[in-house]
């Protein structure tokens, strides 16, 4: 099984949401155990499968491989979260995830903050080719209010990823 990019693109407040049994403290805990939350680790995929107890099936309905993958991803997202207040993020290589070493960061978190300054622009673009004439008052009203948080975000994100080339690079 692979995920693509969907590690960098996932939300991890969905994750926690989700509730299906699995004590995925634990796993992290067991994966801290065997030495694979430090700098440089490699997380067989296999082994994921195995401390989520779940076979991905070679055949099967499109509901049971949405299970596994659920299970999986939800698992990388806590794995995420309990990461990134230690410096450490995670990537995917082919049958692994990997947490890069320190050294990674700082190209990580600008790419990261490049890629939400695209999306940003990208919104940016639908607001100023929103017709507004299309729109009744609550409308425009609601739209000014969105234009004003994408101004904001925008300005947060330029100054962000000036601090991120300046400190890194």
């Amino acid at each position: 099984m692979t995920f693509d990019n969907e590690l960098d693109d996932m939300d991890e407040t969905t994750t926690d949401d989700y509730n299906d049994g699995v004590d995925y403290d634990n796993i992290y805990q067991q994966l801290e155990s065997l030495g694979h939350m430090e700098f440089g680790a490699r997380i067989p995929l296999d082994l994921i499968h195995s401390l989520l107890e779940i076979h991905e099936p070679s055949i099967g309905t499109k509901r049971e491989f949405m299970e596994v993958t659920t299970k999986v991803m939800t698992l990388v997202g806590r794995l995420k979260n309990n990461l990134l207040p230690q410096g450490k993020h995670l990537k995917q290589l082919k049958s692994h995830l990997v947490i890069p070493f320190a050294s990674d960061n700082a190209h990580e978190a600008v790419s990261y903050i490049e890629q939400a300054r695209k999306k940003v622009a990208y919104g940016d673009k639908l607001l100023v080719n929103t017709p507004i004439d299309r729109m009744n008052e609550r409308g425009r009203e609601k739209f000014e209010g969105d234009k004003r948080r994408i101004v904001q975000a925008k300005n947060s994100l330029e100054t962000k990823l000036k601090r991120c080339k300046s400190v890194f690079g």
